[in-house]
């Protein structure tokens, strides 16, 4: 997995650090943060994501980062800046085909490891932006 290669290289190129990994849903994650421990910690959460949350939960979200954190530890996110909604359209609807590939890929696996029925010809990739409430 990506979390894997990522927790690989950061302990080659950084090998006093002690880096353990979470990979939990979102929520679920933070109470993992909870844990007794004598050293401050970093925290990077690839923020790009949140902008999928409505804004209460955004919000609720942001506040139990900022509740389990300690006063020496520290947060490293990211956000994505607002962006012309057709640049974002233009990036879900590649030219290529690849985040059309990408996504219909999702229904054949879905039928290979989990068993289910999807018929992958019977759906279309159909990208939509709001950008009143930035959910993709």
């Amino acid at each position: 997995s990506v979390l894997e290669q990522l927790t690989e290289r950061m302990r080659k190129s950084v090998p006093d650090l002690a880096i353990e990994p979470i990979n939990k849903k979102y929520f679920s994650a933070l109470e993992a943060l909870n844990v007794d421990r004598e050293n401050p910690m970093i925290v990077l959460f690839m923020g790009a994501n949140i902008g999928n949350f409505e804004l209460n939960e955004a919000e609720d979200f942001v506040k139990k980062i900022a509740n389990a954190l300690r006063k020496d530890d520290q947060l490293m996110i990211g956000f994505d800046l607002k962006k012309n909604p057709n640049m974002i359209l233009e990036a879900y609807n590649d030219k290529k085909g690849i985040t059309t590939s990408f996504n219909m890929n999702l229904l054949t696996r879905l039928n290979s490891e989990l068993e289910a029925d999807f018929e992958p010809d019977r759906f279309m990739h159909y990208p939509y932006y709001d950008p009143q409430t930035d959910i993709l």
